[in-house]
């Protein structure tokens, strides 16, 4: 039962992530990179960090160093977040499995 509550949160997470992804990408490139203000100013750097802890845990989980990803990746365009993020979501469901 634990097994199967924790495949369904990581599929409404994904479900969440590809609903952000879309929507960024209707946005222009300098909408993706207008300073919005806060902690991670702009739409773009929002997603990296959201993609870089989730890079991040799944490293953590298969007991591999993190040391390589101690920033966020540079990725020039929302396009590349997502086929990034849609790579670790295979990963993750591969491991989950």
């Amino acid at each position: 039962m634990m097994l199967e509550m924790i495949h369904d949160l990581y599929r409404y997470n994904w479900w969440a992530h590809c609903r952000l992804l879309e929507a960024a990408k209707e946005l222009t490139s300098s909408e993706v990179d207008r300073n919005l203000g806060g902690s991670f100013p702009t739409v773009r750097t929002t997603l990296l960090h959201m993609l870089w802890v989730e890079l991040m845990f799944i490293r953590r989980w298969q007991g591999l160093s993190t040391a390589d990803i101690a920033e966020p990746p540079l990725l020039d365009s929302v396009a590349a977040i997502q086929t990034t993020w849609e790579d670790l979501e295979k990963e993750r469901t591969q491991f989950l499995t």
